[in-house]
């Protein structure tokens, strides 16, 4: 197939639109139910009552009161549930994503990854028609295709760093090889590690060309996600049980939009000339074969050329897809140990006697996910901190990411006065002597 060429197979579109559709609705039902599954197992993160600081992306954004907060995330939940008991209803999807896409600007920490491959792969196998012909059928899902290929190419990319070869890759191996993995030479480590990266770059890519390369990578990127799940799932080191629905519903869609049919087998070059010069005709035009146009030109702009921004620390780590890789920013904060009964009760639960709070851990304990890894989240919960305080300043240590092969990362330290205040930059010497 050359690239750029949309023929629709033979036979495609005289295929019985009944096959498609129940493709579509099962999808539908699947997706909706491990989106609905991740938002109850971190319900908090999407409620306003809560201890961990709110960062809403402009300041002065309101957050709705209780009990709409609560409101809000039921009438998120009842709509997913619907779609799950009736996926041909046209209202649930588009209120769902409103609400949840509303709360993210309230709170940047919800910009989690897997919500993003939530909010696309609902969207897109929602407004996908069965009855379209073969080539709008797989334009339709152009944006989903497109948005995996990017995540598995940048989430190899960024593999490619020191702590990934000697800590993360080694620990989460434990499970299966135990300590071995944690003994072995730099050298055996940097290899293992530089394959694994090297596969899921690969293996993105490969989702953009042929179909062998296609079904092979797909294959691939399938049996990568039943390791991850074995390793860190419930036979494993159980950690961060959020993202083990996630898991599965990239192998779900994976499974349906690269290896189940012939529908999905037509090319998607989307780095030839004549691709785009498809996607300027398309956008040029009206109804389904615009909307999934602009829905393409967005995915690709935000998640496939955005992200390269982020190799040069100037986009979100999370928003290029680098999670577990071992390279994002960490924040620590320190608080006078006078002042520890004054922090909010989720904060004392991941504080140390001497004062020091963990952002990761408190985050974890309360609101079931990961910080999001910006500074200016690590600011804003700081500074949240720094109002309580009455015995001393809070300290904040933000760690960035790695620079160079060695795993050097540059460190700032900043001070919040007691009741508030703006910030400071200090001297490690300083923060040092305030623990």
């Amino acid at each position: 197939m050359t690239p750029g060429h949309f023929p629709d197979p033979a036979g495609l579109d005289t295929e019985d639109p009944a096959i498609y559709e129940r493709m579509r609705n099962g999808a539908l039902r699947v997706v909706a139910a491990l989106f609905g599954l991740t938002l109850v197992l971190s319900f908090r993160l999407w409620v306003t009552v809560r201890d961990y600081p709110h960062t809403p992306l402009w300041g002065g954004l309101p957050q709705p009161p209780y009990p709409l907060d609560y409101v809000l995330l039921g009438i998120a939940l009842l709509g997913l549930l619907a779609v799950i008991l009736k996926p041909t209803l046209r209202l649930p999807v588009p209120i769902v994503l409103s609400i949840l896409l509303l709360l993210a600007l309230l709170d940047q920490s919800r910009w989690q990854p897997y919500f993003i491959h939530y909010v696309v792969l609902l969207w897109c196998v929602f407004q996908w028609d069965p009855s379209d012909s073969g080539s709008e059928r797989v334009r339709s899902l152009e944006p989903v295709r497109i948005l995996l290929a990017a995540t598995y190419f940048y989430s190899g990319i960024q593999k490619f760093n020191f702590d990934f070869a000697t800590w993360l890759l080694p620990k989460m191996l434990e499970p299966a090889i135990g300590q071995a993995a944690l003994e072995v030479s730099p050298g055996v480590q940097w290899s293992l590690a530089a394959a694994v990266a090297l596969l899921e770059v690969g293996a993105g890519v490969g989702l953009l060309l042929g179909r062998r390369s296609r079904r092979l990578s797909a294959f691939l990127l399938v049996g990568m996600h039943c390791a991850i799940l074995a390793l860190i799932g419930p036979i494993g080191h159980r950690w961060n049980v959020i993202v083990w629905p996630w898991n599965l519903t990239m192998i779900l869609a994976l499974g349906t939009f690269f290896i189940y049919r012939d529908a999905f087998e037509m090319g998607l070059p989307v780095l030839g000339a004549s691709w785009w010069k498809d996607l300027r005709k398309r956008l040029a035009g009206s109804g389904t074969r615009r909307r999934a146009a602009i829905a393409s030109s967005f995915v690709v702009l935000l998640f496939a050329v955005f992200p390269t921004l982020c190799l040069l620390d100037r986009w979100d780590a999370y928003l290029s897809f680098s999670l577990y890789t071992g390279n994002i920013r960490t924040f620590w904060i320190s608080v006078a140990p006078g002042d520890i009964h004054r922090l909010p009760r989720g904060a004392q639960l991941a504080a140390d006697g001497d004062g020091t709070v963990n952002m990761a851990r408190w985050s974890r304990l309360e609101m079931g996910v990961d910080p999001y890894p910006e500074d200016r989240i690590a600011h804003s919960v700081a500074a949240a901190l720094a109002e309580t305080a009455r015995e001393g300043p809070v300290y904040l240590k933000l760690i960035g990411k790695q620079k160079g092969w060695e795993g050097d990362r540059p460190t700032v330290y900043v001070r919040y006065p007691a009741g508030g205040g703006d910030p400071t930059m200090v001297e490690e010497e300083e923060f040092r002597l305030s623990r």
